[in-house]
C-alpha cells in the first residue's frame, strides 16, 4: 500500500486506510509513486505506533525485495548483499536523512541542520575556485 496512505491516516481520495489494512494484517510492504520522503517517515510513524523497528524497516526494505524475487540482493544488510543504506532520525515528525551509503561507500554526510555537508572533493574544488578559503 502508499506510504503516504498511512503517514496522513487515510487515502486522499477516500480509498481504503493503510494503517486500518495494516491493524488487520493486509498489508505486506509500503511503496510510493508520487511522494517519496513519506517512505522513511512511515517507518519513523509505526516505530512510534509500537511495531518493532525491523519489522518497520521491513516494509520499505526486505518485503518489497521478496516481492521483486531480489532479496538474495536487497532489502536488508547482510554480507554479499549490496550495500545501499540510508541513516536517518526524527525531526519535527519527519525523518532527516544524515548520511547514505551506496554500495558501501559513505556518498552523503548532512550537517545538524539537515544541509548536505561538503565532501572532500567539493571541498578540495571549493578551495580551487577560491570559494573557500
Amino acid at each position: 500500500m502508499g506510504a503516504p496512505n498511512y503517514v496522513m491516516g487515510g487515502s486522499h481520495c477516500g480509498n481504503l486506510s493503510c494503517e486500518e489494512s495494516m491493524n488487520v494484517g493486509l498489508v505486506d510492504m509500503l511503496c510510493s509513486d508520487y511522494h517519496f520522503p513519506t517512505m522513511l517517515t512511515s517507518v519513523l510513524k509505526m516505530i512510534t505506533n509500537g511495531v518493532d523497528p525491523s519489522e518497520a524497516v521491513n516494509y520499505v526494505s526486505l518485503n518489497p525485495a521478496r516481492f521483486l524475487k531480489m532479496e538474495d540482493h536487497l532489502g536488508s544488510i547482510e554480507v554479499g548483499k549490496k550495500a545501499d543504506v540510508v541513516a536517518f532520525q526524527e525531526a519535527d515528525g519527519f525523518a532527516k536523512v544524515s548520511h547514505v551509503w551506496v554500495d558501501g561507500a559513505l556518498k552523503f554526510v548532512s550537517d545538524a541542520n539537515g544541509i548536505p555537508a561538503m565532501g572532500m572533493k567539493q571541498k578540495a574544488g571549493a578551495q580551487q575556485a577560491g570559494i573557500l578559503a
